[in-house]
């Protein structure tokens, strides 16, 4: 039963805007990108389904999102910005954190359940980084090789830095793995979770997700791996209990993800794909701009 006084019943710890410094970005041995397998945007739902479950979350993503109505769109763009920022050049990753800290300011908003709520808010940025750790370990475990305690500990520290470029100070997040690994605990066990309206529906809405601009077959496969990846209690604080279908579907993308994805070398799956996607965006992205500009002033014109 949720108390009378709401855990994020607070005003928002906005954060600054993207840090930059020396050193900015990942190089070619930093965790992020050994550890971090394509395959994990499969679990795309389980990730922005963990988000969710924290009630301002929810609430911001109820009144500011499009992702039920550009299903393609959301889902796209969440991987580009997450490619250039961790593969990027230093310049591409800050124009990409400077836009989305940009795009944050102007998601923000009262409301009875949460009072105040901000996408830049650095507490609840920290639960969304968290939620990306989470993701990127369930897909190695579940389709590569689960990640060792050295792995774990570099690639938190690694998201770590990832949160510090879009300006959340470090005395905010967990310092280390131990203390993420509490602070997940304390998340799900003691009412910061699921505890109204709006983030329950969020959570139905994501992990259930339906769409007529989204192919039914690939939403299946994301709701099965992703319910069946949820930890028990949070399937029933939230009340999505993998059904036998759920199980038997995840249970054949297991399988076959580990017959086939998992013998492709780790440096090929981790680091030539994600190179690829870059090097091929910078090459189209100037064609993108004109035509886009082009479009523009042809609009321009007729009106």
């Amino acid at each position: 039963m949720a108390s009378d006084q709401s855990p994020h019943q607070h005003e928002p710890r906005l954060n600054t805007g993207p840090q930059y410094q020396q050193g900015w970005g990942f190089t070619k041995q930093s965790p992020i990108r050994k550890y971090t397998e394509p395959a994990g945007f499969a679990l795309y739902p389980y990730i922005a389904g963990l988000t969710v479950m924290n009630d301002p979350i929810a609430i911001a993503v109820q009144h500011h999102s499009s992702f039920t109505s550009k299903p393609w769109s959301r889902l796209l763009s969440t991987i580009d910005a997450a490619i250039l920022i961790t593969f990027g050049s230093a310049s591409e990753s800050q124009a990409v954190a400077e836009r989305l800290w940009s795009f944050h300011n102007t998601v923000a908003g009262t409301h009875p359940d949460v009072q105040h709520y901000s996408a830049n808010d650095a507490s609840l940025q920290t639960w969304v980084l968290a939620c990306v750790f989470k993701g990127a370990e369930e897909s190695s475990r579940r389709w590569a090789q689960p990640l060792d305690d050295i792995a774990r500990a570099g690639l938190y520290q690694d998201i770590k830095e990832f949160g510090q470029m879009f300006g959340i100070h470090p005395s905010i997040m967990p310092a280390t793995i131990e203390e993420l690994d509490n602070y997940w605990e304390s998340m799900i066990e003691h009412g910061h979770l699921l505890q109204t309206d709006a983030s329950r529906t969020m959570a139905q809405t994501v992990f259930r997700f339906s769409s007529p601009r989204f192919p039914k077959t690939l939403a299946r496969i994301g709701q099965a791996v992703s319910i069946t990846s949820l930890d028990p209690r949070l399937q029933e604080q939230a009340g999505l209990y993998p059904t036998k279908r759920d199980q038997q579907l995840a249970r054949v993308i297991d399988v076959s993800m580990r017959q086939t994805y998992s013998r492709i070398p780790r440096r090929l799956r981790t680091q030539a794909l994600p190179w690829s996607y870059v090097t091929v965006r910078r090459q189209v992205a100037p064609m993108v701009r004109k035509f886009s500009a082009r479009t523009a002033r042809s609009s321009s014109k007729a009106t």
